[in-house]
């Protein structure tokens, strides 16, 4: 486990603090799998390990908070850069540094 599943609450109910500790476990939890993302596994192998490390780590306690459009958009562009880095060669712009 990367993180604790419990939320940093906010005591104005801001998300802050919680989206910053989910990207940071997003990093570690991509970080821990580096090699596997450019192997030769199959693509359907690699979309589920994403979804089930990445996608879940991202997830993971905030469903607690009432989150706003713009706090989707940044766990969406944070996700994102990730995949792009699992595309073929030449198809990705750089890799992920968030």
């Amino acid at each position: 486990v990367v993180i604790s599943c419990g939320g940093f609450f906010n005591p104005c109910g801001r998300s802050g603090l919680e989206l910053e500790k989910r990207f940071a476990a997003i990093r570690t939890t991509w970080a821990q799998s580096m090699g596997f993302w450019r192997s030769n596994a199959r693509r359907s192998l690699k979309q589920l390990v994403f979804r089930s490390r990445v996608v879940q780590t991202g997830l993971a306690a905030m469903t607690s908070y009432a989150l706003a459009k713009p706090d989707y958009n940044k766990l969406d562009t944070n996700l994102t850069a990730y995949l792009r880095y699992m595309m073929p060669m030449g198809s990705a712009i750089r890799m992920p540094t968030t």
